[in-house]
């Protein structure tokens, strides 16, 4: 018998019933989109449209520069242009996806799906596959398996309803259902999975970018119920053996494809494996701050598609189990990791890994416009998704996200009104409007917040009122390999973490504070300065660095106001200094780049 999600019923029966409506041509609904929002002026909404306005700038601002990946002229080379359907997939989905919150790209979106028809080939696969002697695969099964076209047409359906996108991604899967069994003998893992390279290069393997096809598989089984779909993600599943070694973006693609069959089928035994190894990645792959390797467990660099991956793969867990933990990890890793790694101009990429507990001294060591971006947006747009949802008969507020919430009920609407300024204050007003007497509310109230306190009131016109109340402070908190320093859900660290100051003429301070040299006494021990009433540390805000390097106060669109402060840190030497730490998600607001970057400290016995 199998295991059922019953408290899903009720959410399900949209895109389940959506086999029929497919075929009449209507929309299906991504599962986390019931609840329709309407953000408000926020840095999660000024986030997601400088990434969209990245989306359209050079190099990528040119549709021909888009799409040599499925087009594959002959006057025309970029940058992973072999990579069959990738980065335009991948714009059509984030174009999709975000369109109900920032529709500033409708008429670029259609010119986009427009051109990817035009190069769906007889079979069903999209594009020319462009074979190179890099070791890789030649099979043209493993890279259509790659593209991330088939997800986007998908989202791109659920957005418009055109009935041409449907079919289009119908196409495309039947080309993987008369394949599969060489998807199911190509998915089995090599006996050292370790070595990733070696995985990916093996004579028809598909590799973990090739296994992520059980995620628009799942979503198709969403809308279309065909059973065949599953025998897909089925076969991928049943070849997953570890993390070790393996590519960390291609994996948790993967596992949030079975996360999409567990809530499309409410059959749970689809999220076990996907559970497994978000335990494993939490307990000993996720840095502190959320941060995840290009590579499991660790790697030379972290990668934006991996950190946004760990967020998306936490917020459809806590969408499963209802679970508020799920929920910590993704704001955590939203708010911290995913903003740190997104540049001045909207970017995501790479950035460089001195150790377990440093970042090192690039912004980023690679823009990624070709893949990072775009997973990255996503994210922020399924953060915001995710922000409200239904429970049976409980409406949960998972997120502290301001904005406008309409949430389909039982043939009604309820207008859900969502106003804060967390995570810079705890403060958060809630007005509910056209619930039902049955309906409970429940707000997730985040582990930071001490004191917290829901009031309810009523208001006329059968409103209710809920507000939240509490305090958030400075906090350390001892995390497996160190000490970390938070201002409520915000890592705090030295942005500019620096010994010395160059001074280039010794008659003109000018430039005092504006060129750093990077410290090399050994791994830092935070010197805690006295408690409030409430445990926060009360570590000081003045004196304020003649170059404050990155934007800070109420204007701010990505910052907060006055969260910057000075920290005294000890070193190994007997040595002390004192070193400004931000927010670490400030370093979207600068180019400054310098020194690496330690987000956690020794413990203080460790510095002993």
């Amino acid at each position: 018998m199998k295991n059922t999600l019953p408290l899903f019923t009720a959410l399900l029966l949209a895109p389940l019933a959506s086999s029929h409506a497919a075929e009449a041509g209507q929309p299906a609904t991504h599962f986390s989109t019931f609840a329709q929002a309407t953000l408000h002026e926020s840095p999660l909404l000024n986030r997601i449209k400088l990434a969209k306005q990245r989306g359209r700038s050079y190099p990528m601002d040119s549709l021909d520069f888009i799409m040599v990946d499925l087009e594959r002229p002959e006057t025309l080379t970029r940058h992973a242009d072999f990579c069959t359907g990738d980065l335009t997939g991948r714009y059509l989905d984030l174009l999709a996806t975000s369109a109900h919150l920032e529709p500033s790209d409708h008429d670029r979106m259609q010119a986009l799906f427009t051109r990817i028809l035009k190069c769906q080939a007889p079979n069903g696969a999209f594009g020319r596959v462009q074979v190179q002697d890099m070791g890789v695969s030649k099979d043209e099964l493993a890279w259509a398996a790659s593209s991330k076209v088939f997800m986007g047409l998908l989202r791109y359906y659920q957005e418009t309803g055109d009935p041409k996108a449907l079919t289009a991604a119908r196409r495309n899967a039947e080309f993987f259902f008369a394949n599969l069994d060489r998807i199911r003998e190509a998915s089995i893992q090599q006996k050292k999975p370790e070595d990733l390279h070696q995985w990916i290069r093996s004579a028809g393997g598909l590799g973990d970018v090739g296994n992520w096809i059980t995620e628009p598989m799942a979503e198709l089984f969403g809308i279309t119920g065909d059973q065949r779909c599953l025998d897909v993600c089925r076969a991928v599943a049943e070849a997953q053996q570890s993390l070790k070694g393996r590519h960390s973006h291609g994996v948790m693609t993967t596992l949030r494809g079975l996360q999409l069959a567990a809530i499309y089928t409410g059959d749970t035994s689809w999220n076990k494996l996907p559970e497994q190894f978000r335990k494993e990645i939490a307990k000993e792959v996720a840095w502190a701050d959320g941060s995840i390797s290009e590579l499991f467990p660790t790697s030379k660099r972290n990668e934006g598609c991996s950190i946004a991956d760990w967020v998306m793969l936490n917020l459809y867990a806590g969408f499963i189990s209802g679970e508020d933990e799920a929920y910590e990890k993704a704001e955590n890793a939203l708010w911290n990791a995913l903003f740190l790694n997104q540049t001045v101009n909207g970017g995501f990429g790479h950035r460089d890994l001195e150790s377990d507990h440093t970042y090192g001294g690039a912004v980023l060591s690679m823009e990624c416009w070709f893949c990072c971006l775009h997973n990255a947006g996503l994210a922020m747009v399924e953060f915001a998704d995710h922000a409200l949802t239904l429970r049976g008969d409980e409406l949960r507020i998972n997120l502290l996200v301001p904005g406008r919430y309409q949430v389909p009920y039982k043939g009604t609407t309820i207008e859900v009104e969502v106003s804060t300024r967390y995570p810079e204050k705890a403060d958060t007003t809630v007005v509910i409007s056209g619930a039902p007497a049955e309906m409970k509310a429940r707000i997730r109230i985040p582990s930071c917040i001490k004191g917290a306190e829901v009031k309810v009131t009523n208001l006329p016109g059968g409103k209710t009122r809920h507000v939240l109340s509490g305090r958030m402070g400075y906090q350390l908190e001892e995390v497996r390999n160190g000490v970390v320093l938070r201002y409520g859900p915000l890592v705090m660290a030295p942005l500019r973490y620096a010994q010395n100051v160059k001074v280039t003429n010794k008659d003109n301070d000018f430039l005092q504070g504006y060129v750093f040299e990077r410290i090399d006494k050994g791994r830092a021990t935070i010197v805690p300065p006295d408690k409030d009433a409430d445990g926060f540390y009360l570590f000081p805000k003045e004196p304020k660095p003649i170059w404050k390097n990155y934007e800070e106060g109420t204007l701010s669109r990505l910052a907060f106001d006055n969260l910057s402060i000075n920290v005294k840190l000890a070193y190994p030497d007997g040595t002390s200094q004192e070193h400004r730490f931000w927010p670490e998600c400030y370093s979207t607001t600068s180019t400054a780049s310098g020194a690496p970057v330690p987000v956690v400290f020794a413990k203080p016995e460790a510095s002993k």
